[in-house]
C-alpha cells in the first residue's frame, strides 16, 4: 500500500534497525523506544490489525515475541517484558515489545488522574546505540531459532 509507512519499511524503502527478518516477518528497534530494545514486530504484508492475520501467521509472531521477550529480561535484567499489539497510528499489524522496567511503560490513558494531561512523543534514540543493541538482540535471536 502507498500510504502505509509500515508497508515501506517492510519493502526495504525506509531504513530501520533490524534484528530479524524472515519472508513474512521484520523485526525492528522502535527509534522512539519506551525503552532500550523496544522492538516492533511487523507483518510484511498488510493486514490493519491482529485480528485479521491468518491463524498461523498470528501463532509465529506470538512465538518469536515471546522469543524476544526472554532475550530482553535477560539482556536488561528486567523481571518481565510486554507485548502489546497496536495499530492505533499505523493500520498496519504490528506488536511492540518492551523490556519492562515500570509498570507504567505500557499503559492506558485510562489509568491517568486529572484534566489536560498531554503525552509527549517519545525521545528518539541515538541511532548508534540502537546499532549496537541490534548487534546483540539478532546475535541472541539466532541462538534462540536454533535451539527451537
Amino acid at each position: 500500500m502507498d500510504y502505509c509507512v509500515f508497508c515501506k519499511i517492510a519493502a526495504g524503502q525506509i531504513p530501520v534497525v533490524s534484528i530479524y527478518e524472515d519472508d513474512d516477518i521484520l523485526v525492528f528497534l522502535d527509534h522512539e523506544p519506551i525503552r532500550n530494545g523496544h522492538v516492533l514486530i511487523l507483518t510484511k504484508e498488510h493486514y490493519p490489525y491482529f485480528d485479521d492475520l491468518p491463524i498461523d501467521l498470528l501463532w509465529r509472531v506470538c512465538r518469536l515475541g515471546r522469543q524476544i521477550a526472554k532475550i530482553q529480561r535477560n539482556k536488561f535484567g528486567v523481571n518481565r517484558a510486554g507485548m502489546m499489539f497496536s495499530g492505533n497510528d499505523v493500520p498496519h499489524c504490528h506488536a511492540h515489545v518492551v523490556p519492562l522496567h515500570k509498570n507504567t511503560d505500557l499503559t492506558s490513558g485510562r489509568y491517568f488522574i486529572g484534566k489536560n494531561l498531554r503525552i509527549r512523543r517519545r525521545p528518539r534514540a541515538d541511532l548508534e546505540e540502537l546499532i549496537e543493541t541490534s548487534k546483540s538482540l539478532s546475535n541472541l535471536i539466532e541462538e534462540v531459532e536454533s535451539d527451537s
